[in-house]
């Protein structure tokens, strides 16, 4: 009996491991007729081949121009297509405007359907192509790349750009620019002039840190004068050299200016020649008080009495001020009081790092703004609490920045804000607000249900 039991446990040993053996050579394909299996498994797999239909070729009944294998369901199954590239246009293009323009120029690169997408206006103008330190030529990169391109450019920025001799691109883009900037650029009034020629449909002009421009710019001549008819809004940024002549110059190019932008300016000049620029400027906003419609003096240097000329002007109804004050107002009727008691029809007002701005300023601003869309506070830190308070009577207000006002508390924003009727109010910055509790700005996430954006750091 015990040679049995042992006999019967050897036994089956052999089996499993013989048993163990089949698996794995099943498994990883091999056949199993060495070891004296039948293997049945290559009979039922032929039989499969046999009865498998052969796939059929998809027929093509519409213009696809790419490769599109990712809408292959199976591999070994007939091609299927979803259909997202025969969407309406009207639907695909109001999908595209909940995308951010990054992913919407990769989405764009799907299909020619989605890539017409793209060149919907409303998604071209908010593309800015810049070009940053290179040389405006012909035969050079990236310019010879873009002039091989089938898309148009309605906004250019240039920044450190060389230009050297002719170039077609120019000629062949600029019937389509509607935005050009010119960033610290090797540019000559000449330049300027033939490429500005070259843009019948120019409605934007930015000039940056130009002031080479204005040294070699003398003397000024009206004669050979580029005559910009579409032409609406004249900015300049960063730049000192500039004179009465040179402003008279490009004011006279721009017939139907109804924006004008003088930031971050006047920095390097004495008292005497800043208060004869801004008088100028006055004179200017007077001639044009009829079509004037936005005004951006931010960071420029200038005094209380200028405000106070600038809220004289009768007959001038602005939709957009952007105001900046750093100089000592008096504490007794300041100016920023009579231009707000002033313009009254305002949609976006930005007095970002207005240092003397007090509550009292605010409770004008709620009495006397209505329509206000935009209001930017940020840096006004003697704001507190109690002019905090007065915004919640701005109804249609939908973009409000009180970054860096850390006077403002919770009590603040809880008789401002908090307010479930306020469904207008998109973008709420709240950066670097001391006062500023976890629990309020999770209050206000719950109560204003049509934010997109809420900036708190």
């Amino acid at each position: 009996l015990q040679r049995s039991d042992g006999y019967l446990k050897g036994l089956l040993c052999k089996m499993e491991m013989m048993m163990e053996s089949y698996f794995n050579l099943h498994y990883y394909g091999y056949g199993m007729g060495d070891l004296g299996f039948d293997s049945d498994d290559e009979d039922m797999e032929e039989e499969e081949e046999k009865i498998v239909e052969p796939v059929k070729e998809e027929v093509e009944n519409r213009e696809f121009p790419f490769d599109d294998d990712v809408f292959q369901y199976i591999a070994k199954a007939p091609r299927a297509r979803v259909g997202w590239d025969n969407l309406p246009m009207e639907v695909l293009i109001h999908v595209f405007t909940f995308i951010r323009s990054s992913d919407r120029n990769s989405a764009a690169l799907t299909c020619r359907r989605w890539f017409e997408a793209l060149r919907h206006p409303q998604f071209l103008n908010a593309t800015c192509f810049h070009f940053e330190r290179i040389e405006v030529c012909d035969s050079k990169s990236p310019i010879q790349i873009f002039l091989d391109s089938f898309r148009h450019f309605t906004n250019i920025k240039l920044t450190r750009v060389q230009f050297s001799g002719q170039t077609a691109f120019w000629d062949f883009f600029g019937v389509h620019i509607r935005e050009i900037t010119f960033d610290n650029c090797a540019l000559t009034k000449p330049k300027l002039c033939n490429i500005v020629g070259c843009l019948p449909n120019l409605e934007r002009l930015n000039l940056i840190d130009c002031d080479e421009l204005f040294k070699s710019w003398h003397p000024v001549d009206f004669q050979d004068m580029i005559l910009c008819k579409r032409l609406t809004h004249l900015g300049l940024r960063k730049c000192s050299a500039f004179n009465e002549e040179h402003l008279n110059y490009l004011i006279a190019m721009a017939p139907r200016i109804s924006s004008l932008e003088i930031s971050k300016c006047l920095k390097e000049l004495d008292p005497n020649q800043r208060v004869q620029i801004l008088s100028h400027i006055l004179r200017i906003l007077k001639i044009y008080k009829h079509q004037m419609k936005s005004v951006n003096f931010s960071y420029t240097m200038y005094d209380d009495l200028f405000l106070k000329q600038f809220a004289e002007i009768e007959s001038m109804s602005l939709s957009t001020i952007s105001l900046s004050f750093f100089a000592r107002a008096p504490i007794k009727d300041p100016g920023i009081i009579d231009v707000l008691r002033k313009h009254t029809n305002l949609i976006h007002l930005d007095l970002t790092s207005f240092l003397n701005l007090t509550d009292f300023a605010l409770i004008e601003i709620a009495d006397s703004m209505p329509l206000l869309k935009t209001l930017k506070l940020n840096g006004c830190w003697l704001l507190t609490d109690f002019g905090i308070g007065e915004i919640r009577r701005l109804r249609k207000l939908t973009i409000l920045d009180l970054s860096d006002c850390d006077r403002i508390t919770d009590d603040g924003f809880m008789k401002a804000i908090i307010d479930k009727g306020r469904t207008n109010m998109r973008e709420l910055h709240l950066s670097m607000l001391p006062g500023i509790s976890e629990g309020m700005i999770l209050k206000i996430c719950l109560t204003l249900v049509n934010l997109t954006v809420v900036d708190f750091c």
